[in-house]
Order: structure tokens, then sequence, then C-alpha cells
């Protein structure tokens, strides 16, 4: 069980984590500032957390770049909580200790304020509120890099066992040249189960060594981060651990994320499941060797199944064969299938119906969970060539309600039907693309579904109206994997929540007491990851179904409110001349629709294709927003890729999130989507005293202006501007309304 636990006093403690920032930046003084921005440029940044019950230790290693060609002078800077108990903490710059200078809140905030001032630069507004670490730093050598290190000891905030933590990774206001190198890596140990690992801002690899450890990775390389790094952790005694987090406003319906995660199954545990492998081998198969990284990753499937699985494979091109019956997982019949999978060629035509008929042929009736895994780099040419067809007939086949997970390879297979086969047949469709390893991707996949945990769930909120919960089709639960479910509801409410589902063929029920808060606005990333997955849903409906006004009206909608670009708001990302006020709605709603089909032709996402490059990277957002909770950095980054070298050049991002508002960028003005220059606007100069009255007012105030000199916002209902002929002090009525 999590405990309290009195820290030595050697280290930089954090008592509050919901607000913790982290990141250590080296502010070069005015007169030495370059284009890059008021930090210098960082080149690498590594961050090493170990988390052990509630206590974490994070280690920081960063490497900065002076790019003059003279030495310059800077002062590095570290943010803290404001309530930050700070006894001791460790600096070092190019291997040597540095002693560096501990400031409150108040004196932090003179400083913070002084730099903007000087800089006219708003991006360390983000620190508002916070205390600092400081420690002047003379000479940095032209172009030469320095290195520092620190290292700091926190309490990690506990809320009817779930754990956070939080890094400040976000650099993008503060710094305009990318980083080169960011890499984040967690370990996490407790006496009690590890259940649920999640983080809502960045994509994590998760590693579960048993169910008392684990570890959780992010890396990538030229980024700008524009999100701070959270992590979220749970411990739970029972088999199958569940949390919720809320988010509600007054007046307004709120918002959940339950998760779900059952205990690592022991080798010999797992429950018995059948499998059916559906091969392509048609003639197509045979280019760039993907008939053998095909072969490879096959064979890794067969022989990672349990002593007590039961598996069969179909091959197929113009004609079809099984390779064995469904047999048992012995060893020998396992060295004898793989013996026949290597002598397996590739030609022929496409018989996808007639190897879909025969997969399900071979599959018995009984209690076992059943898994069809299908591999495919082509169009059916063969047999049955109509998609609505070939899924008619996969419903009425399908009688025992078998589990799909389809794997397209290369351009040329059609999404439509890849995807209706997996989303109908509560599986998921992979996409590998020919730059791209077969086998990894089919072994990745094939290992989360490896053991079985509970099959059919259902989810019962007894006393709570819930309401748009995403996954519609909620999937089977695996061995090591979890649930992660976000909806609305409406009146707050304490109930159980019952998830029940099939193990071995028995339905196991599991129960938790949950609060539903009447008002609750600590998780601000909820509203934003539920409409991620509100907007691909009805993304997903246009693709199958056509075209809906109403619906791309509430995709616009949506987008605009909770800042989630699509390609129907390409005001988000689409250039335009720089305006000299912002605006209105009305004309922006005019522009919004009138470009489109210009946004579908811009990130390659057009609606009316099945097949090509395009379909496939349609069809990966539609899978990501409707089957995951996708990170909140990832939501509103499209590429564009270089068609001869088949790889991705240049990133867009085309908003930014502050203050529970969306932004976009019209010149070199944010504006928040909720600005509306017909309404009566307070206008402010940058940089006045006006100005830091309004940074004063709160943190999400501070976050907002710190976005850049020239920003449009909404607070208390009242229209906010930064323009240069604005106000220079606010008086005592126009602060109150804006309290």
């Amino acid at each position: 069980m999590i405990r309290r636990i009195t820290l030595p006093s050697l280290f930089l403690v954090l008592i509050s984590l919901s607000n913790a920032y982290s990141q250590g930046l080296i502010v070069v003084d005015p007169d030495q500032r370059t284009s890059q921005g008021i930090s210098l440029p960082i080149r690498s940044h590594e961050v090493t957390i170990q988390i052990r019950e509630q206590t974490a230790v994070t280690t920081i290693e960063q490497e900065f770049f002076n790019p003059h060609n003279r030495q310059v002078e800077g002062t590095y800077v570290l943010a803290i909580p404001e309530k930050a108990g700070v006894s001791d903490f460790r600096m070092e710059m190019n291997g040597e200790p540095v002693q560096g200078e501990l400031l409150d809140s108040k004196k932090a905030e003179k400083i913070y304020q002084d730099i903007v001032r000087k800089m006219k630069d708003p991006g360390i507004l983000s620190f508002h509120g916070r205390g600092m670490i400081r420690a002047r730093i003379f000479p940095i050598e032209p172009n030469s890099t320095q290195k520092i290190r620190i290292r700091y000891e926190e309490i990690l905030n506990y809320d009817r066992g779930v754990c956070r933590y939080v890094y400040a990774l976000a650099t993008d206001k503060l710094c305009k040249k990318s980083t080169d190198f960011v890499k984040i890596s967690a370990s996490i140990s407790s006496d009690a189960p590890l259940r649920n690992i999640y983080s809502p801002s960045h994509e994590i690899d998760v590693n579960r060594k048993n169910n008392f450890e684990a570890t959780a990775k992010y890396s990538d390389e030229n980024i700008i981060p524009d999100q701070d790094f959270e992590l979220i952790f749970s411990v739970n005694q029972n088999d199958v651990g569940m949390n919720l987090l809320t988010y509600k406003e007054k007046g307004e319906d709120g918002f959940f994320l339950l998760m779900a995660a059952p205990k690592v199954v022991h080798e010999g545990e797992a429950t018995p499941k059948d499998v059916v492998f559906v091969l392509d081998k048609s003639g197509s198969m045979k280019g760039n060797n993907k008939i053998k990284q095909a072969k490879e990753a096959l064979e890794f499937c067969v022989r990672s199944l349990n002593p007590d699985d039961r598996f069969a494979i179909v091959t197929f091109s113009d004609e079809i064969e099984p390779l064995n019956k469904l047999s048992e997982a012995s060893s020998k019949e396992i060295d004898r299938v793989c013996e026949e999978i290597q002598k397996i060629d590739a030609n022929g035509g496409t018989n996808i119906d007639g190897a879909l008929k025969m997969a399900f042929d071979l599959v018995p009736g009984g209690q076992r969970p059943v898994y069809v895994l299908f591999l495919t780099d082509g169009l059916p040419t063969v047999g049955v060539r109509d998609v609505s067809e070939i899924l008619k007939h996969v419903k009425n086949w399908n009688e025992h309600k078998c589990r799909m997970f389809a794997f397209g390879v290369g351009y040329d297979v059609n999404t439509t039907l890849l995807d209706q086969l997996s989303q109908t047949n509560k599986g998921l469709a992979t996409y590998v693309k020919p730059s791209e390893d077969i086998e990894i991707s089919v072994s990745s996949m094939y290992s989360k579904i490896a053991d079985p945990a509970l099959a059919d769930l259902q989810l019962d909120f007894g006393g709570v109206e819930v309401s748009k919960m995403y996954p519609k089709e909620l999937p089977d639960l695996f061995s090591g994997s979890q649930l992660i479910v976000i909806g609305r509801y409406e009146e707050g409410d304490s109930t159980m929540v019952t998830l029940s589902g099939k193990a071995a063929g028995k339905t196991q029920k599991f129960r938790e007491e949950f609060s539903f808060s009447r008002r609750d606005t600590n998780n601000e990333f909820i509203p934003r990851l539920w409409a991620a997955r509100r907007i691909g849903y009805l993304m997903n409906e246009i693709r199958m179904n056509g075209k809906n006004d109403e619906l791309v009206k509430e995709i616009v909608d949506l987008s605009k409110k909770y800042g989630i670009l699509t390609e129907y708001t390409s005001f988000l990302v689409t250039e335009a001349p720089v305006a000299a006020e912002p605006i209105a709605r009305e004309e922006r709603e005019r522009i919004e629709l009138r470009s489109i089909d210009r946004a579908g032709s811009l990130f390659s996402l057009g609606m009316s294709k099945s097949v090509g490059k395009d379909a496939v990277a349609q069809s990966e957002v539609m899978q990501d927003h409707l089957q995951n909770a996708p990170a909140l950095s990832t939501q509103n980054t499209f590429y564009r890729y270089d068609v001869a070298d088949n790889k991705q050049i240049e990133r867009i991002q085309g908003v930014r999130y502050a203050g529970q508002q969306a932004f976009f960028n019209r010149g070199d003005q944010w504006i928040s989507t909720r600005f509306d220059a017909n309404q009566s606007v307070i206008q402010v100069k940058p940089y006045s005293d006006a100005y830091f009255q309004l940074a004063e007012l709160s943190p999400d105030v501070s976050k907002m202006l710190a976005l850049a000199p020239n920003v449009a916002f909404v607070r208390n209902d009242i229209m906010v501007q930064i323009v240069d002929n604005g106000l220079e002090k606010l008086n005592r009525e126009q602060i109150d309304q804006l309290k």
C-alpha cells in the first residue's frame, strides 16, 4: 500500500505535484539574446525518474549551446512550486558543483516580470506563482556547450489509489530552436500491485516486469516540446484494478476517465485461447521482401502460443490452403508447422473472401476466446471483390464472435475493408508502411493479445447517468494491458461501478465505489481527450457512411472549443494575411467552411479514397482516436511527407492550448477560438502595468499571456486583447470584472 515517507534532507522536495515545474533554462542577458528565444538552445534533454512508493527521485541532464561567436553571460533558472519545501539540492555544471540561490514565489515573481520587461518576451510568464532556484553562469564560451546536471527528490500527490508525476518539459514559448534529443525514462516500483500506467501528455512505452515493477519511456528528436510530461499510475490489490478521474465545471456536464488493468499473469496461468492466422501469399508479397518478413512474424506468433492454446493457419493467394487445422500448441506441432511456414512462397492473385470463409470454418464453438489475425498487402482481385459483400459475409460467418485483428502491409490495401473488419469484430487494424518492419508490427500487436484476461466487457455505472462513452464497443482486456474509457456524466454522486467480463467461459465481476465529482477542475486534460475520441467517432461515421453537414458542424464546434486540429478546421493552420484586428467569429466560420477542401489536401487525409498513402494515414488517425486515449502532444501534429524518399520532413503544429482555451495563429497573433471581436473588448498594452495586472489575476491568465506578445483571449466572458495602443493601467472596476 502507498505510504507517506519522511525524506532525507539532501534533496529538493516538491510537495505539490499538480503544478510542478522543473524545467531548467539558461536565460541570456538582454543585450546578448538571439533570435532563438530568451533561453539558450537545448541540444539534449534527458530525464531519469526513479519512483518508489510515493517518492520520486528525478535526475536532469541538459546540454545547452551558445550559438554566438563570443562569450555570453546568463542565469540558470529552475522554477519550483510555490509551496515546495526545499532543504538542499545538488547541481553541477560541466561536472563541477555550483552553488544556487533559492527564492520564494514573491521574489521569483519580480525576477520573472523583470525578464519579461527586459526581453520583451512573455514566455517565462508560464512560471507565474512559482518559486525559483537561480545560479549565475559566466563565461559561456562561443560556439560551445554547457552541461547542467541537477537532482531532486519529491513526494508525489496521492489520491484514492492514483499517483501523479509531472515534469515541466515544455520550452516552446522560451526557446524557439528545437531540441535535438529528448528522453524521459521512469522506473516505478511499489509494494502493492501496480495497475494503470498512463500518460495523457505523451505517447509512452510501458514495460511491466511483474505486478510490482514497471518502466515507462518517452523519446523524440528535433522537437520543440509544447506539453509538460505527466505520468499517472495506480495501485490496487484486486485482480482487475479500476480508477476514476473526473472533471466538472459548475453548471456543465462532467467528464470522466475510467482506467482498468488486470494483474500480470504468470507463465502457465493464461486463459486458453484459439487463434486462426490468415496469411496473404499473393504475388505482390514478393516485393520489398515482404513475404520473408511476414513468415518470420508468423513464426514468432506461433512460437509465442501458450501450451493450452490451439491454433490454425490459412494461407491464400488465388488458391486457399490451410497449413493445419485447429491443433494443440504442443512443441512438436509448433516445430512441424514452422517448417511448413518456411516453405511458403508468394505468387498468384488475392482471394480475401475465400480465405476468410475458410478461417471462420476452422473456428470451433465453445467457451474459449477466439482471435483471427489477418495479414494482407493488397486488394481483393479474385472471387468476391465488393467490400460490402465481404463484410456481409464475415458478419454471417462470425457466429462465435471471434475478435479480428487486421494487418495492412504497404499502401495498396483497402483501409475501409480492414477497418470495418476489425471494428465490427472488436479488434484493431494496424498498417505497416513500406519502410517499416512487418515482424515488429505484427509481433507487437500479438504480444498484446497473448494473455486474454477478460472478454465481452460490460460497464455498469450504478445511479450515475453517463453518455457519449468511448470506445463504443469495449475491447477485450489483456494481461499487461489496460482499458481506458472516457465519457460524460450529468449530476455528480457516489456510485458503485461494476466491470464484468468472461474469463475461461465464466462471468466475473469487479466492483469499486467511486465519486463522480460535482465540481472538480484539476484534471484539465480529460475534456480534450474526450473531445478527441468524440471527433474520431464522428469522422469515422462520415468516412463509413458519407458526409453529413450536421456531423461536420459538430466536428468543427468541438475542434474549435477544445483545440483539436481536424481536416474540417483548417483555420488552425492555413496561412492568412496579418490582420490589424482579430477576425470576428462569423468571418472565421465563413473562412473555415470555405477552406475545408484545402485542409483535406494539406494533410493528405481526404475522405473519399480507401486505398493509398492518404487512406492509410487517415485510418491511423481514426484508429488512434477510436481505440486509444491519444496523447495531448500528438493531437495537433500532422506531417508533410517527402514522396520520393517516403519519409516525414516537416511537423505542422497549428494550435496552442492555455488556460482551458484553444488558440490559433493569425500572422503574429494568437487568438482564442472563444474570442469574439464583435463584443466589447478590453485592450491592454504589452508589458505595461495593466499587462502585469492581468498576469497577476491567475496562473491561467499568465499561461495565455505567455503564448505571444499579441494574444486575444476570454476571461469571465470578457474579451481581452493585447495590442500596442491598449490601456497602460486597469482601474478597479476592470480588475473586479476580470477576477
